[in-house]
């Protein structure tokens, strides 16, 4: 049985974990997709994440544009995050093929959950002029308008309504229904066998 103890240790946990690796995989993608340096939302970003990136950089070079020192950290947080989070639910360590699954899986859904936010803001701040220019609109638009540009060009705008948000949405949780759920609970059960 859970205490509330318990269930505070749980809530702070994922809250922790969940903000640094969504600040993390910000840091990726804008690397990846050349957001400018100057930014303020990027300047946040970089000094927020330098503490433990930086010292992995020295040693783990980069690949093709992806900075594996970043696609490491994120690993090894989700992996402590996971193995935290289960001992809190479940009393005892998990098995660690079952642990393995969970964190690539989790991994996966937050960054469709990043997606999935990022192209909501858009769309509000679409809507709100004098939210349209600013630096946190630049890097919505940066993460976003890879994904929405081939959807846009199956799906025009009719009468001047953009519908590549809404069918990016429902793809993204297809993909998070069909694939990364079902991953995190057969990886819950394999780890808690």
């Amino acid at each position: 049985m859970m205490t509330a103890f318990t269930n505070a240790g749980i809530f702070l946990v994922g809250l922790i974990f969940d903000l640094y690796i969504i600040i993390l995989m910000l840091r990726l993608l804008m690397q990846k997709l050349g957001a400018s340096y100057y930014n303020p939302i990027s300047q946040v970003v970089i000094r927020l994440t330098n503490i433990f990136v930086s010292p992995l950089q020295r040693i783990i070079p980069g690949f093709k544009g992806f900075d594996l020192a970043i696609v490491l950290l994120l690993v090894l947080l989700e992996f402590i995050q996971v193995l935290l989070l289960l001992w809190l639910r479940a009393g005892w360590l998990p098995k660690f093929s079952g642990l393995v699954i969970i964190v690539i899986a989790t991994l996966g859904n937050k960054f469709l959950n990043l997606y999935f936010y990022a192209i909501i803001l858009r769309v509000v701040m679409s809507w709100i002029a004098s939210l349209q220019h600013n630096p946190i609109a630049e890097i919505i638009f940066l993460i976003t308008e890879p994904l929405m540009r081939p959807i846009r060009r199956l799906i025009p705008s009719i009468a001047g309504f953009d519908f590549s948000p809404i069918v990016l949405l429902i793809l993204l949780q297809l993909i998070s229904i069909l694939v990364f759920r079902p991953l995190i609970e057969f990886g819950t059960q394999l780890a808690l066998m």
